[in-house]
């Protein structure tokens, strides 16, 4: 499986490669799903604390976080050509339908693109 350069960077950096149970240290020692739910939905929020005033600093309209982070994400492969099988499977979804969920709309530069590209003939 790839791995980013800087995705490694990072791995090296702030991961932790002597256990076996988890890279970061979050879940370290918790027992059960619960424990990991209320973990991952307080780090869920301070990110997305976080997100939102690097979003209000940087001027956007909308409220950056986590959920639109991963439907631009999505949206920007399939712009690219990204089959929607690979989509699916580098956001983790266990189907295709839950893919089409993030794929709803193309940008309208998307359409215009397409339809001119209808009408080249060479």
């Amino acid at each position: 499986m790839f791995l980013h350069p800087e995705a490694k960077r990072i791995i090296e950096k702030w991961g932790n490669l002597k256990t076996k149970d988890y890279l970061f240290p979050y879940f370290r020692g918790t027992k059960s799903d619960i424990e990991r739910k209320e973990i991952k939905d307080k780090l869920a929020r301070n990110l997305n604390r976080n997100l939102h005033v690097i979003g209000k600093e940087l001027g956007l309209q909308m409220n950056l976080n986590m959920n639109l982070a991963r439907h631009s994400f999505a949206t920007r492969l399939l712009i690219d050509g990204t089959p929607t099988a690979h989509i699916s499977d580098a956001l983790g979804h266990s189907s295709g339908a839950v893919t089409a969920h993030y794929l709803k709309t193309l940008p309208d530069a998307q359409y215009k693109r397409i339809g001119e590209s209808l009408l080249e003939f060479k």
